[in-house]
């Protein structure tokens, strides 16, 4: 989480005003990689993404280590995505992840693998409620994985690691 990340989340202000789509512990990597497509798409859908977005290693859990974010091409992590998914999709550090937004804050995506088994993803994706239910809807029904939906900023209350 970077530092405008961080004040949003302390401060209860988008996306951590509405709620987290938090998916199953047991999604493997394969399916999580799809997931993380998808989400990327409905998000374009639904916002028009800035072509600007914003990545950041995500400590939040780890230490809560607050490191600023840098700026990506959503056309090049789209693509990436696809062609390279191992870059994206992976092991950073132990229960550190990838984190997405764009300068809206409509949205925060996190990804990644598992450090304690790389076959396993966790995702998840904070926005406001009638995005996070719309898109619960549709990955329950595309992939038949579970996901759960819960308040946002008690979740990353819940899972700070500082």
């Amino acid at each position: 989480m970077d530092k405008a990340l961080n004040q949003r989340w302390t401060e209860a202000l988008p996306p951590f005003d509405g709620y987290a789509l938090v998916f199953d512990e047991s999604l493997h990597k394969i399916v999580g990689t799809a997931v993380v497509r998808f989400l990327f798409a409905e998000l374009d859908l639904r916002f028009g993404l800035n072509d600007e977005l914003y990545i950041n290693k995500d400590w939040h859990v780890h230490d809560g280590f607050i490191k600023e974010s840098d700026i990506v091409l959503k056309a090049d992590l789209v693509s990436q995505l696809a062609a390279q998914p191992d870059k994206w999709i992976c092991v950073i550090e132990y229960q550190v992840y990838w984190g997405v937004y764009d300068s809206t804050f409509r949205f925060y995506l996190r990804f990644g693998l598992e450090e304690d088994d790389p076959t396993i993803a966790s995702i998840d994706l904070t926005s406001d409620e009638n995005t996070v239910r719309e898109l619960a809807a549709k990955v329950r029904s595309l992939f038949n994985i579970e996901v759960e939906i819960v308040q946002a900023k008690s979740f990353f209350d819940r899972i700070y690691g500082g």
